[in-house]
């Protein structure tokens, strides 16, 4: 049974703002030795017991519980597992991210295995729901994007996360829920965000408004120059696993020359990334921040700085023809 109020420790006393608070605080701390509360609880798999007891695998579920989810993490796991550790051991992401969440926010988790069955929803549904949540995280695992074959799971398909994310991107909105993209999470968000700029370009081409004709062609033609149709141009496989202990550090923007575009797109980029995000704020208060990784597929830098110029491209072109376009 599912419990019928937000909270763990405090039934009933969880809200978006007593989350966020418990968070700032979080990580705001540099003096503890261990930012976590000393009142834990032992960590069981999903659905055996509280807290962990919330994973929808059905329709009916997501109907019933709807009210639930606005005080509540979404995780959709497109993989069993994320990985092994150092003792062989199957390490699924999804109960450390739903622990870390519950002690320091007494913040729940809605577990969606989109693994087990992708299409026991229809995607938008599913991206809405996700969406109407305290903030959703698409997990990792093992399949590469750029190799179909991979995607052993009968029933969840690479096209069928890839449609679940580009209908998660698509369901953004100003203030919904903010999502996290981890490892083949972030490499499905990488492919989707090719695909979907594919598909704006074809639909603009031919029936839209000259500016915005020109702007589609535009991108286009340096999408062509970048070799966007082939396989690995969203993603693709680095030559040596960094399996433990990779240091993040501040990415250097490469020279319009070294990607081989116009000026235009690395300044478009340079323009967008200007705003500093959280790794860049904790990079700056606790020194070096390493990952471990388990895979060695990757999202790249062209992709990436391809698709947030040619957004912006289509965009700008949106908003000067937004009284034609409106009607």
């Amino acid at each position: 049974m599912w419990r019928n109020q937000p909270g763990f420790y405090i039934p009933g006393r969880s809200n978006l703002q007593t989350i966020k608070a418990h968070f700032a605080q979080f990580l705001a701390d540099r003096r503890s030795k261990s930012p976590f509360p000393k009142k834990q609880f032992s960590v069981v798999d999903w659905g055996k017991n509280v807290p962990f007891e919330k994973v929808i695998t059905n329709a009916d579920q997501v109907k019933q519980n709807g009210a639930l989810q606005r005080s509540s993490l979404c995780i959709i796991e497109p993989w069993e597992n994320v990985g092994q550790n150092s003792q062989g051991e199957n390490v699924r992401a999804s109960i450390n991210v739903a622990y870390i969440a519950q002690i320091v926010g007494d913040l729940d988790t809605i577990l969606l295995p989109v693994w087990q069955d992708a299409k026991f929803m229809e995607a938008e549904n599913l991206a809405r729901f996700a969406s109407m949540s305290a903030a959703y995280v698409v997990e990792g695992g093992a399949p590469a994007v750029y190799d179909e074959k991979t995607f052993t799971h009968p029933k969840c398909t690479r096209e069928n996360l890839l449609e679940l994310v580009e209908a998660l991107i698509l369901a953004r909105m100003d203030r919904g829920a903010p999502g996290l993209f981890i490892c083949l999470g972030h490499q499905l968000a990488a492919e989707a965000h090719v695909c979907l700029i594919k598909r704006a370009v074809k639909a603009i081409q031919g029936g839209a408004p000259k500016g915005l004709s020109e702007a589609a062609d535009q991108i286009e033609k340096v999408g062509n120059g970048l070799q966007w149709e082939k396989e690995r141009f969203a993603t693709t496989q680095i030559e040596k696993a960094e399996l433990s202990g990779h240091a993040l550090c501040a990415y250097q923007v490469p020279s319009p020359a070294e990607m081989n575009v116009p000026e235009e797109v690395i300044e478009t980029y340079e323009l967008t990334a200007q705003a500093r995000g959280l790794i860049d704020l904790m990079q700056q208060y606790a020194g070096d921040l390493k990952i471990d990784m388990f895979h060695r597929d990757i999202a790249t830098q062209e992709a990436a700085i391809f698709c947030s110029w040619a957004y912006t491209k289509i965009y700008e072109a949106c908003l000067y023809h937004r009284s034609e376009l409106a009607v």
